[in-house]
């Protein structure tokens, strides 16, 4: 890890970042090796491809064809060694920002309820587990979530334990593209605190939700990009791993598509316009040809299926979903869904998005949103590190296309643009404190006073935006529509079912809301809750008679985002009277207090 080069190293040659010429393979043989691995992926792809899912060995195949790709554009490194005074700082750092961002987790998001998506993400991965069916959506979310399961057990806390520990990767990424930008200590560790605090991120980082996932691919693409600076080409073993990245995240959430076109275009500027050997302008062409082919082998699976399924493939069903009801997929009002999303980035209020603000308060606390949005529009003349202009335009770039795309306003698809926009935040704020500091007056040549302003300025900043960090979290927990968010009772049903039944028992269960009585385990999205126990659901829309009811039965009754009717409950308190069970009805609260959930085991000791 780089985290502050010796005086005489050159930035631009860190670890990813090299010369194109060294000891290495030659680069046509490079690109040689690329071209041949995307021609075995695509062709064992297209002559196997099962329909809308692909088989793991054959995504394996993909992945390790996209590896070799990489590895063949391995060259000569200059390695930079870490000061120890940096290692040990560094490990400080995160170790201060991790702790505050798992103390704010256990408040946000609730701990006893899921979030947004997250029953659907539960079921996914159970299934994949249990039978290897992967989705060409969210495919590498899915596995993040199945490892989880995996290894902890089918409940909410081990299906979110690895988004938690990708959340605190995201701190070390940051961290890591801070300190290659040369930006100083103390404004390092006013970002990385910020970020672990923030309301915004700290619900992201807890959840298994698809819209957030891919903030960490996000995260190591930013730390590569800024890998390669000055006269040095960027390495084709970076460009490697960032056509890696990218096939990834073609994968995800359609929000994160801008960074993709980020880590392609920037190769393709440096290789345009960058300082080049005479005589090497082809070698300067070859990462981003590295990059396309590893991005098309990891990718290769999903773009299969664009070409079987054209129109109707997974790479256009959310535009699809989105345009749903339009004649053209470009919607109205984007200019005004636009300025929604900067005032939201820039501490503004929102009309509500699940589960980070309630209508019509701030996602961000204004006054980090305000220095954001300032410290951005700062970027584009005052950013002389790159890639920061390329930074600050993917963001621009990718709010409008969210406008003009999506049908409703979801300010957490903003999530990896936030990300990307706060490394030029650290360096805008890092070039007006060391300004500052260095027109502070000082008895010493040594400038002393100037790196005391700094640092105390720094903190200062730290410690106020860290404040208004929690005090935003403590808002919208305090607040009972912003716990009413978080209020799924298809999960508060299925964990008092999975908590009071036996294995194998029968579950006679009500759902007067529903037109249909619930599906079996083995259909429901909570099936990762509900079918371990190898539980037979007979979902109905009015409760039967007592006589019909045998010994042993578990008898519920569930609504969704309400509480269970005075006659509601006393009809089932009824039956459990007749039926001689009366002492077994119990009941449990949802997240928003109320009573949502209810049951009585027939005849049971």
């Amino acid at each position: 890890m780089q985290l502050e080069p010796g005086k005489d190293a050159q930035p631009a040659r860190g670890v990813t970042g090299t010369s194109s010429g060294g000891h290495g393979f030659p680069a046509w043989l490079r690109v040689a090796v690329a071209a041949a691995a995307v021609g075995g992926a695509v062709a064992a792809t297209l002559s196997r491809w099962p329909g809308d899912e692909a088989s793991v060995a054959l995504q394996g195949a993909c992945l390790l064809a996209a590896a070799v790709a990489a590895i063949g554009g391995r060259g000569a490194r200059r390695q930079v060694r870490p000061r120890r005074r940096a290692l040990v700082g560094g490990l400080l750092l995160l170790m201060l920002a991790g702790a505050l961002r798992l103390a704010a987790q256990r408040v946000l998001p609730p701990p006893d309820q899921t979030a947004f998506e997250e029953i659907q993400m539960g079921g996914a991965a159970y299934r994949f587990l249990g039978n290897g069916t992967l989705p060409l959506q969210f495919r590498f979310t899915t596995l993040t979530a199945a490892g989880g399961l995996a290894v902890g057990g089918n409940d909410l806390a081990s299906l979110r334990a690895p988004f938690k520990l990708a959340g605190l990767l995201v701190l070390l990424f940051l961290l890591l593209t801070l300190r290659r930008l040369k930006v100083s200590w103390p404004v390092t560790a006013l970002v990385v605190v910020v970020a672990a605090t923030l309301r915004w991120f700290v619900i992201a980082a807890g959840c298994a939700d698809e819209m957030f996932a891919p903030m960490l691919w996000v995260g190591a693409t930013m730390w590569l990009l800024v890998g390669a600076q000055g006269d040095g080409q960027p390495s084709l073993a970076a460009a490697g791993v960032l056509g890696i990245l990218s096939g990834v995240l073609m994968y995800e959430h359609p929000a994160y598509l801008p960074v993709v076109a980020l880590a392609g275009g920037w190769l393709v500027w440096r290789a345009a316009v960058g300082q080049v050997r005479r005589g090497a302008s082809a070698r300067a062409w070859a990462a981003p040809a590295i990059f396309l082919a590893v991005l098309l082998t990891t990718a290769c699976p999903l773009l299969s299926d664009l070409v079987h399924q054209r129109f109707d493939s997974a790479v256009f069903e959310p535009f699809r979903r989105h345009a749903a009801g339009r004649v053209v997929w470009w919607a109205e009002g984007s200019m005004p869904r636009a300025w929604h999303y900067l005032v939201a980035l820039g501490g503004g209020p929102v009309r509500g998005d699940e589960g980070l603000a309630v209508a019509g308060t701030p996602a961000l606390p204004p006054p980090f949103g305000a220095l954001l949005l300032a410290a951005g529009l700062a970027g584009f003349w005052v950013g002389r590190r790159p890639p920061l202009r390329g930074m600050l335009a993917t963001a621009v770039g990718g709010i409008l296309i969210a406008s003009a795309v999506a049908a409703n306003i979801n300010v957490a698809r903003l999530s990896g643009l936030l990300l990307m926009l706060l490394v030029p935040f650290g360096c805008v704020v890092d070039d007006v404190l060391g300004w500052v500091a260095r027109r502070v007056p000082s008895p010493e040549r040594t400038g002393g006073v100037g790196r005391v302003f700094r640092v105390g300025a720094a903190g200062t900043l730290a410690v106020a935006l860290v404040a208004f960090n929690v005090a935003s979290i403590r808002t919208l927990v305090d607040d009972p529509r912003g716990r009413a968010m978080y209020t799924e009772d298809e999960y508060a049903v299925s964990v008092f079912i999975t908590r009071t039944a036996q294995p194998g028992q029968t579950v006679v269960l009500w759902t007067p809301d529903a037109s249909h009585g619930w599906a079996p385990a083995e259909q429901t999205e909570m099936i990762w809750l509900l079918h371990p126990k190898r539980l037979r659901i007979v979902g109905v829309t009015s409760l039967p008679a007592a006589d019909t009811l045998a010994p042993g039965t578990l008898v519920v009754a569930g609504v969704q985002r309400r509480a269970l009717t005075e006659n509601e409950f006393g009809v089932l308190e009824r039956l459990a009277e007749v039926s001689g069970s009366r002492d077994t009805l119990t009941s449990a609260m949802n997240l928003a207090g109320a009573r949502s959930v209810a049951g009585f085991c027939v005849r049971c000791p």
